[in-house]
């Protein structure tokens, strides 16, 4: 593992960050970095992995509730303004609902029949070549360790429709501020807040197959497979074996390879999920059917809970 630069985002807004952004934007971020940055160190790695133009799809474990404040000054630092997936409740809140609308934050619908068809804003930012972010684990993690839990399918389905670079972002130590599980105790002397971007996750080995519950299971699993990894050299230590289920409440076997089943997209199909109309997301045909992120109906694909 490279070792981790103990870098703080030193560089005045305007000189790390020469995105487009709205004042208020702007203006959130600078107040954000002062107010938090007493909270805790930063410590950043692979900032220039970020690519600084084009819709690109972040995706990052989820260890606290407090995580969004950090990953996002963490991106700004980067050079991109970040567009969160939130829980559509978040924007009923007079002051939270106000701030997250005027920062480009795309709202989560849990009780839409429809589950798929909140990736569609989600999908026009990418193709407007903005920076959407997204928790694939849908919530902070329960795993005893924190270690990523088995995720939902719709950062998969997003960025499979859209094709546009899938991004990782590996972060650890927030969870000693507001720890996410019981086992976790908190730890106020030694904060540290460690950020590793990674390259672009490939995912050209489902380019061209029909986006079946089987298809998008395994892309999910490739992409928490390499924020497990990248958060394994951050801890230095092995992962699991299994990943932990929510539903289950126990880590259980991963697996890694297609059945066999999959089969190629029709003519038709394709030209549905081309990458010059990426805002096709196609939702169940049926309500009683489970969503993208294989959620009972209704509950909404990669938004913190």
């Amino acid at each position: 593992m490279a070792q981790i630069v103990p870098r703080r985002p030193r560089l005045r807004l305007s000189r790390a960050n020469q995105e487009p952004a709205s004042r208020f934007y702007r203006f959130v971020a600078i107040a954000a970095h002062i107010i938090f940055t007493p909270v805790g160190r930063r410590l950043y790695e692979g900032s220039e992995k970020l690519p600084r133009s084009g819709g690109i799809l972040v995706v990052s474990n989820h260890v606290s509730r407090f995580d969004p404040v950090p990953l996002a000054e963490f991106v700004i630092w980067s050079g991109r303004w970040p567009r969160f997936l939130a829980k559509e409740s978040l924007f009923r809140r007079k002051l939270t609902g106000w701030v997250m609308r005027l920062t480009g934050s795309v709202p989560v619908d849990r009780d839409s029949p429809r589950a798929a068809d909140v990736l569609i804003p989600a999908a026009a930012k990418l193709r407007d070549g903005q920076a959407v972010v997204m928790f694939p684990e849908g919530t902070e993690s329960r795993d005893p360790e924190v270690w990523p839990m088995a995720a939902r399918t719709g950062a998969a389905r997003l960025a499979l429709t859209t094709g546009v670079p899938v991004i990782p972002v590996a972060q650890w130590g927030v969870q000693k501020v507001v720890p996410p599980v019981p086992q976790v105790a908190r730890d106020l002397r030694n904060r540290r807040f460690q950020f590793v971007c990674g390259d672009p996750i490939d995912l050209s080995e489902f380019a061209g197959l029909e986006l079946t519950r089987e298809v998008l299971d395994l892309a999910t699993t490739r992409i928490m497979d390499v924020l497990t990894a990248m958060l394994a050299e951050i801890r230095q230590e092995a992962p699991p074996a299994g990943r932990y289920d929510r539903r289950a409440k126990e880590r259980l076997p991963v697996v890694r390879e297609l059945s066999g089943s999959a089969v190629p997209l029709s003519p038709v199909s394709e030209a549905a999920v081309s990458p010059s109309d990426h805002t096709e997301i196609v939702a169940p045909a049926n309500p009683d059917e489970p969503g993208p992120d294989g959620s009972d109906p209704g509950e909404a694909a990669g938004a913190r809970r």
